[in-house]
């Protein structure tokens, strides 16, 4: 668990724009504008921690950013639950089970913007 940990630590900035351009693809795939939040969050919480991973400002960004992301995902994956058992069932299938896996990756996140900067991991 600690070497995911530290992996996460030392790509979260990439981590944070990967999931900004995984938003703009979900708001393509579905036109829904309001998502537009979460995928501006990100990729300017994964820009300032690449440009000033030292300063208060981006880590506080990258702690909201993170919470902002388990918070949506999880709302999406709650919203998509009852599809299961309806004529839509492959359709929530997928998209509970891909919100659930955002909702980890950002809960991960989140975990690790409460540690040292990006890229510079305290040593044991």
């Amino acid at each position: 668990m600690a070497g995911i940990t530290e992996a996460v630590k030392k790509y979260l900035a990439y981590i944070f724009i990967v999931l900004g351009i995984v938003w703009v693809g979900i708001i393509l795939a579905g036109g829904a504008l309001l998502l537009l939040w979460p995928a501006v969050t990100s990729i300017v919480s994964g820009a300032l921690l690449l440009l000033r991973p030292e300063r208060k400002f981006s880590r506080a960004l990258a702690k909201a950013s993170a919470l902002y992301g388990v918070l949506l995902a999880g709302y999406q994956a709650y919203v998509a639950a009852p599809l299961l058992g309806s004529f839509f069932s492959t359709f929530a299938t997928y998209s509970v089970a891909s919100f659930a896996v955002i909702a980890l990756l950002y809960l991960a996140l989140l975990y690790a913007s409460f540690g040292s900067p990006a890229g510079n991991l305290e040593k044991a």
